[in-house]
């Protein structure tokens, strides 16, 4: 059977996902499947990437180990979906929900293509059941958000060209001035789970851009 498979015949099995054309999804593994070394990136969200990735209808599963295979640019694994495409003015929304979380995980990501400017980090804690919501690389740090660990939570997010950050979390609305200036590049979303620190899941349904 190999490593990515999906039913009882060990393949990858399509899926009519079309609401996700224009994400790619990152896995925790290396080419042979492999918990170890570089990671596997721009796989088609359409397909199930057991045991890290499934998708039913609009609901996403999302499952990272405490250790896998990382990025050139991390030295912590990821399970997650990335635009293909960067855009000057965005949105998203989704409802998430954290499990298994070891210590802490990134679930929401809004960066620029050389990864030099962080506009948006969302990061839910076990220990308090709270998050931390950077914005601006960190230069705009809110943490003790209500989180509960468990528990559907609606997120919001928009990024509007040169001018301010906002985001929604249940009903706390967080703002900050966009510190960037936007260049031709613009930005992109990423939504899943990025093992902070150990391992953890998370489920995303009802996800929604512009």
């Amino acid at each position: 059977m190999g490593i990515f498979s999906s039913g009882d015949d060990g393949k990858n099995t399509k899926r009519p996902a079309h609401w996700l054309d224009g994400w790619l999804v990152q896995l925790p593994v290396n080419a042979q499947g492999y918990q170890k070394g570089r990671a596997v990136t721009n796989h088609d969200p359409s397909v199930h990437y057991k045991p890290w990735y499934i998708i039913r209808g609009k609901q996403l599963w999302f499952q990272c180990p405490d250790n896998g295979a990382t990025t050139g640019d991390s030295s912590n694994p990821r399970c997650e979906l990335s635009q293909g495409k960067y855009w000057s003015n965005g949105k998203i929304s989704f409802t998430v929900k954290v499990t298994d979380v070891a210590e802490d995980v990134v679930i929401l990501q809004c960066r620029n293509p050389a990864k030099s400017h962080e506009l948006i980090q969302l990061r839910p804690k076990r220990a308090d059941g709270y998050c931390a919501l950077w914005m601006n690389e960190g230069g705009d740090k809110i943490g003790g958000i209500d989180f509960p660990i468990g528990e559907d939570v609606k997120v919001f997010a928009e990024v509007r060209r040169n001018d301010k950050i906002v985001v929604k979390i249940n009903d706390q609305t967080f703002t900050a001035p966009m510190k960037y200036s936007y260049t031709a590049n613009g930005f992109n979303w990423k939504v899943g789970t990025y093992a902070g620190n150990g391992k953890s899941k998370t489920t995303v349904k009802d996800l929604k851009w512009s």
